[in-house]
Order: structure tokens, then C-alpha cells, then sequence
């Protein structure tokens, strides 16, 4: 074994010649058998080349009809996927419904973006409570509002999250 391992260019070169000199053996066993096949089948292709000849009349009887062809049937995988898209279009128009509906109903709801902006700036400016230095933490915190500017408050005044 050692010494395949240590001549292993040598052992590819004898494996090779052993694979080419294989087939060439079998591309000559082929070419042989095919020879003989054309051999076996010389006098029917005479009875062919007679029968391709113009003038020819077979027999006595009419032509032969054509053999008729059983109906071709789709595989059950076609009809699944046909099923499943259009299910998918229904779903697709289904969805382009419903995405007018909210549309149509967000213009006739709304005011544009100048009812909007009004609508926000009358949420941020809801009341706040008074600032007491009595009022406990938990008072204050009560209103949306002042939750939102102690988190804004708290995000400008502390340090970055780079040096925390």
C-alpha cells in the first residue's frame, strides 16, 4: 500500500491507460453488435425500400387506419396548481378590496394633512398637570403627555450610549 501512496502519479497514469484501453473495448463491442443488428435487418429494409417505391400497392385490401390515441390526461399536480392560483387571485382581489374600502374611507374621514397636523398638535397639547413640588411622581406621570416628554427629556440630558 505504501508504495501505491508514494508513486501515486505513476498510479494515476496505469489507472488511466487501464480506463481508456476499457472504453475502447466497449465502444468496439457496441459498434459490433450494432453491425450485426443491420445485418439481421438487411431484408426487411429490401421489403421497406420496395414498399417506398412510387407505384407500390401493397396488398389488395385499403390503407390501414391510424391507431387512435387514448385521450391524454392533465397529472393531478397541473389541476392542484391551477386550484391554488386561483386561489391566490382571489386573494389578490379580495385584498385590493379591502385596500379601497380603507382608502375611500380615509378620504372621506380625514381632512388631508392640515387636519392631521391640526389632530396631533391638539393631542400633544392636552393639558398638563400643574407643576407642584408637592405632586408625586406617580400624579405626574399619570397623563400621556408627560410620559412623553420625561422619555424625551431623558433621552437629550443623559450621556450617549457610547459611554454608558
Amino acid at each position: 500500500m505504501n508504495a501505491l501512496l508514494d508513486h501515486f502519479q505513476l498510479t494515476l497514469l496505469i489507472g488511466g491507460a487501464l480506463f481508456w484501453w476499457l472504453q475502447k473495448r466497449l465502444q468496439e463491442s457496441r459498434q459490433h453488435r450494432s453491425l450485426e443488428a443491420l445485418r439481421e435487418a438487411e431484408p426487411f429494409l429490401a421489403i421497406e425500400e420496395a414498399a417506398r417505391a412510387p407505384g407500390y400497392r401493397g396488398g389488395a385490401g385499403p390503407p390501414p387506419r391510424p391507431l387512435a390515441l387514448p385521450p391524454r390526461r392533465e397529472p393531478a399536480y397541473v389541476a392542484e396548481a391551477a386550484r391554488e392560483q386561483a386561489q391566490a387571485l382571489k386573494h389578490q382581489q379580495d385584498l385590493a378590496a379591502h385596500l379601497r374600502l380603507l382608502l375611500d374611507t380615509k378620504a372621506t374621514t380625514t381632512g388631508g394633512a392640515a387636519a392631521t397636523r391640526a389632530r396631533l398638535a391638539a393631542k400633544d397639547q392636552a393639558p398638563l398637570p400643574p407643576a407642584a413640588p408637592l405632586a408625586s411622581l406617580r400624579e405626574i406621570l399619570r397623563h400621556p403627555a408627560a410620559i412623553r416628554r420625561a422619555v424625551a427629556l431623558r433621552e437629550i440630558l443623559d450621556p450617549p450610549l457610547s459611554l454608558r
